[in-house]
């Protein structure tokens, strides 16, 4: 696809904004469990965890360290060096980003969130509906699907 140079400038402020976003939602989320964790240990009855999915939460070896996203997203857009996927993430060092790639582009361990949407789309597409067009119908699942969010 071809985009006029200021409408692709758009999309990248945008995306880079949203990863922002994210890496930040991110932060707060760690670092408030992070601090649940410290506190409960001092507690005398601790909740033991379960262990499948530690390296996820573990904290970083230098927590005093600040940790900005926006350095972090600047140096991986400027990264020249260009490895393949799994590699890069499994030794990187930007503790933040990571883990954004680990939430937003694991794999689902099943099947259920599209089986709900083919039987939402089987709800909209009534025998009453059937001329509607392929972009109503598509944008109308969507909705559909992703009405939580909204």
């Amino acid at each position: 696809m071809k985009y006029k140079s200021t409408d692709e400038s758009k999309m990248k402020q945008s995306l880079i904004q949203l990863v922002l976003d994210e890496c930040e939602r991110e932060t707060a989320h760690f670092q408030s469990s992070f601090a649940s964790v410290a506190t409960q240990s001092k507690g005398t009855k601790t909740i033991k965890k379960s262990k499948l999915f530690q390296y996820i939460n573990t904290p970083p070896s230098d927590t005093t360290q600040a940790l900005d996203p926006a350095a972090e997203l600047t140096a991986y857009l400027t990264d020249p060096i260009q490895s393949q996927f799994s590699p890069f993430w499994s030794k990187t060092s930007l503790p933040v980003l990571k883990r954004v790639v680990i939430r937003v582009l694991s794999i689902q361990a099943s099947s259920a969130p599209i089986e709900r949407v083919f039987s939402q789309a089987g709800l909209i597409m009534s025998p009453r509906r059937t001329s509607m067009r392929e972009d109503s119908f598509r944008s109308l699942v969507f909705l559909r699907a992703n009405q939580h969010i909204l």
